[in-house]
């Protein structure tokens, strides 16, 4: 990066305090149990699991020059009907429905998902 302030890229300098930001805010990110979730090399998706402590963060990327709506299948995570995450990187929150979590990903861009709320019947 040029050390002329001018010349920076200010949305991905911002971008990467933001990912920063996640690692620390986010104990899964740092250390943890890694899985795999899927893999679609036709649509340049990769998505996976971190798990720490009870804690849950999915990072889903779209490596691909298109808008991808992905849909995670609540057996996939352990997760059900009416749990809230997060998403972190939009600041959004998306409800589990009964087909499962569904979003979509700009191109070339990814989201990282933590659970945010888990109504008192779910196992969380």
């Amino acid at each position: 990066m040029p050390w002329d302030p001018e010349r920076w890229h200010e949305g991905l300098l911002s971008l990467y305090r933001k990912l920063i930001s996640l690692r620390r805010e986010l104990a899964p990110l740092r250390r943890g149990f890694f899985q795999p979730l899927w893999t679609e090399d036709s649509r340049g998706i990769y998505a996976f699991m971190r798990r720490h402590q009870g804690e849950k963060v999915v990072v889903i990327l779209n490596a691909s020059d298109l808008v991808q709506r992905i849909k995670i299948e609540n057996s996939w995570i352990r997760t059900e009907k009416g749990q809230v995450w997060r998403e972190h990187l939009r600041e959004a929150h998306l409800e589990v429905k009964e087909e499962g979590l569904i979003l979509e990903i700009e191109p070339n861009f990814g989201a990282i998902l933590s659970l945010a709320y888990c109504p008192a019947s779910s196992k969380g």
